[in-house]
């Protein structure tokens, strides 16, 4: 589970992931991988904006 203060280093890593992802795919945006990757790289930065406008 992703704590406070590692949730920026996750979502960049992912969208590092989601670029490199999308590249091998040929940035086909629906192959699976690539919606997966998307979704949760989506997930995560709802949880930061929830996180920082709840403050």
């Amino acid at each position: 589970m992703e704590t406070e203060h590692n949730l920026p280093d996750k979502i960049d890593e992912l969208k590092q992931v989601l670029v490199l992802t999308a590249t091998q795919y040929n940035f086909d945006f629906q192959n699976p991988r690539v919606l997966h990757l998307s979704q949760k790289l989506d997930t995560l930065i709802l949880k930061s904006m929830r996180k920082t406008y709840s403050s």
